[in-house]
């Protein structure tokens, strides 16, 4: 899984209800190895109070590694599905920088269900089993925190030990 830290700063124009904003991340390699990248993402999802991640996770309907925008704050956890829009010839011009990588990102919102659906599907059939042992990632587990699985699994046992077993439909 790829995790990698951002930190933001934003261009300063919006798009109705989008906002651009120039990353700069640090992946772990040190300073001299920053990755400087043009990001649109939803407005709310640049929170200067919670953390902002690039993840890699495994996508719903594909089940290949797919990049995720994670933002976390105290109280709950999003998800972003992230795009990569480039262009053939394209560079930006931010400040007094410039990126010769033309490229973007789109950050579009990601129901985390999708996560448990293809989770359950691929678990073991007609078994109940417990949701963290599906999903491994404390990320999506945080970002189910909430949502009512009853509505797309058979549940049994109390809410702290609740497990879920896949509805079949035919």
């Amino acid at each position: 899984m790829l995790c990698i830290d951002c930190s933001f700063l934003s261009l300063g124009f919006y798009l109705s209800g989008y906002i651009s904003a120039f990353i700069s991340i640090m992946p772990d390699v040190g300073e001299d190895k920053r990755i400087q990248l043009v990001f649109i993402t939803p407005q709310h999802a640049m929170q200067e109070d919670g953390q902002t991640l690039v993840m890699s996770f495994k996508h719903p309907k594909t089940n290949v590694p797919a990049k995720f925008l994670v933002v976390k704050n105290e109280l709950l956890v999003k998800i972003f599905e992230l795009k990569k829009h480039s262009e053939e010839h394209c560079a930006w011009f931010v400040g007094n920088y410039v990126l010769s990588d033309g490229s973007m990102f789109i950050a579009t919102p990601f129901d985390p269900l999708f996560f448990a659906l293809t989770s359950l599907q691929t678990a073991q059939h007609g078994k109940f089993v417990l949701l963290n042992q599906i999903i491994t990632s404390p990320e999506v587990l945080a970002a189910l925190n909430g949502y009512d699985l009853d509505h797309i699994a058979d549940s049994v046992g109390e809410d702290g030990m609740k497990a879920y077993r896949c509805v079949v439909l035919s």
